[in-house]
């Protein structure tokens, strides 16, 4: 007897046979190659299936990890572990951070994706999958260790440093800005850089020069006076650069301030200092070099070739005064009748 022909109905149930096979050969390609470590496995902790991944991962082979189950990759003294498991029963998913164990007994942190679904048979099954977040967890303890020795040396300075947003509201400070401005962190932190001004004109003046240094580079120097939280004003020196971000789009600025009162004051000492003594020189020079002076009256030639009294030209080249008298020796020559010694 010759073959009976296929009827339309079995060549459709050939077809979707073999579509069938291709989704499951390509489904079974993409976990083989996958660079998560995939588990099939049942809720109870019982483990189907481990891809080449979670062997590489977890250094053992797939029968390893099957007879091992669940506990064997897992950290079973992990605490968040049974919080874990009871929110996948209770939402039928868990995706969060778990610690898990290799198997020389080596801990190391995990991100965990679990979903409980059922298969076409209705037996309850669970998927997971593992990703190795050790490289991540380093990198965020050295990025709060970076962090917390920045926030040391920024705390360490002495000048007051500023960081502010492109719409110039204050982001942060150090504690030196808190003392010169007598501001606390809370106080200042999200409000506008206003506040540290005299008033409202004097605020657009400060960011219209700021804006003039930026024209020319991406850093500004400058002199300013400031404001204390008590309203006491005092003369400021600026040092302003730039913050970008990746593509060169300006987010804000970071500004160094040094209160120069001191300075200030000592110039303005300095300058009366050099005043005075200027002015103490040319006293000096009036009175130096060679004056004529009559050898019988006494009276000095001026540089107009005048005679004039030696009181009136002290007087007038000098800070000196005089106040007039006659001695014991005029007095017996001016009035020799006197008796000046009671005789």
């Amino acid at each position: 007897m010759g073959k009976t022909p296929p009827n339309k109905e079995s060549e459709q149930i050939l077809r979707e046979l073999k579509s069938a096979k291709d989704a499951l050969y390509q489904y079974r390609s993409m976990v083989d190659n996958s660079m998560d470590a995939i588990f099939l496995t049942a809720p109870d902790g019982k483990v189907f299936f481990a891809n080449q991944a979670a062997c590489d991962l977890f250094e053992m082979t797939a029968q390893e990890i099957i007879a091992g189950g669940r506990d064997s990759v897992l950290d079973t003294k992990d605490p968040r572990l049974p919080k874990a498991l009871e929110e996948r029963l209770r939402a039928g998913k868990f995706r969060g951070e778990l610690n898990l164990k290799k198997k020389d007994g080596t801990i190391f942190p995990g991100e965990v994706s679990s979903l409980i679904f059922i298969d076409s048979q209705g037996q309850q099954l669970t998927s997971m999958v593992v990703r190795d977040i050790s490289a991540q967890k380093k990198l965020e303890k050295d990025l709060a260790a970076s962090e917390m020795w920045m926030r040391c040396i920024f705390n360490s300075l002495e000048e007051a440093v500023f960081v502010v947003s492109a719409e110039r509201y204050l982001v942060n400070i150090n504690n030196a800005a808190e003392r010169m401005f007598r501001y606390s962190a809370e106080e200042l932190t999200g409000k506008s850089t206003e506040l540290l001004h005299v008033d409202s004109r004097h605020y657009e003046e400060f960011g219209k020069l700021i804006n003039e240094s930026f024209d020319s580079g991406e850093t500004a120097n400058f002199e300013f006076q400031m404001k204390r939280k008590n309203g006491e004003l005092f003369p400021s020196e600026h040092n302003v650069s730039l913050l970008k971000d990746k593509g060169g789009n300006i987010t804000g600025i970071v500004s160094v301030v040094r209160d120069i009162s001191k300075i200030k004051q000592i110039e303005q000492e300095r300058e009366k200092l050099i005043s005075d003594l200027q002015k103490s020189l040319i006293e000096i020079r009036k009175l130096s070099g060679l004056l004529p002076i009559c050898a019988n009256c006494k009276k000095i030639r001026d540089d107009k070739g005048c005679w004039r009294q030696i009181d009136e030209y002290i007087s007038e080249h000098s800070e000196a005064e005089f106040s007039h008298g006659i001695c014991p020796e005029c007095v017996k020559k001016i009035y020799p009748y006197l008796d000046i010694n009671g005789d």
